[in-house]
């Protein structure tokens, strides 16, 4: 009889326990609450207006994202840029992986395309950019 009484307590004391207690919902909302800031933060969401190119950690052009153009860049082979309709993409290269020309199209500031077998990169940027440091 001592061991029912006792197995009815623990059964009580665990059922009875709430899944969740003040604490944890404080903590879960500040997890929920820094997740979403950061998700905004980092989230690129200003339109760009140019297209800057960089080939070996040297800046090679500034194009504007506002006229329609076909670039062609030797570096290495061959390297066809389009800029059209406010994005730029890589179309043609000549590197073994194909991983930047299946790149989507980028056109908010910082988005960037990065060809690394060239050494290639192309980072969307507006009018209050300041200049980046790249390293590689």
């Amino acid at each position: 009889m001592a061991m029912n009484e006792l197995d009815k307590k623990l059964k009580n004391k665990y059922l009875s326990k709430k899944a969740f207690n003040f604490k944890d919902i404080i903590f879960l909302s500040i997890v929920i609450v820094v997740s979403i800031i950061l998700f905004i933060n980092f989230i690129p969401s200003v339109d760009g207006q140019y297209l800057e190119i960089y080939a070996e950690n040297t800046l090679i052009g500034k194009y504007s994202l506002n006229k329609d153009q076909i670039l062609t860049i030797n570096i290495k082979g061959p390297l066809i840029i389009v800029i059209e309709n406010h994005t730029a993409r890589i179309t043609v290269n000549d590197c073994p992986n194909q991983i930047c020309v299946s790149t989507p199209a980028i056109s908010k500031t910082g988005e960037s395309i990065l060809c690394a077998p060239k050494k290639v990169l192309l980072l969307i940027v507006d009018e209050n950019s300041s200049n980046l440091f790249i390293s590689g």
